[in-house]
């Protein structure tokens, strides 16, 4: 499900700056706070 989940995430780059923000945000969040393998490496490409 988290996988799922931060594969929304992936392109935030696409969307508007204000949603851009938001999304990259997000995902630092979850960056900091990740227990699984599959997630943290989604999370990580998408930062990328």
């Amino acid at each position: 499900m988290a996988t799922r989940l931060a594969r929304s995430l992936e392109l935030w780059h696409r969307f508007t700056p204000t949603l851009r923000e938001h999304m990259r945000e997000a995902l630092e969040k979850v960056a900091s706070q990740i227990k699984s393998r599959d997630v943290r490496e989604i999370v990580e490409k998408a930062l990328a």
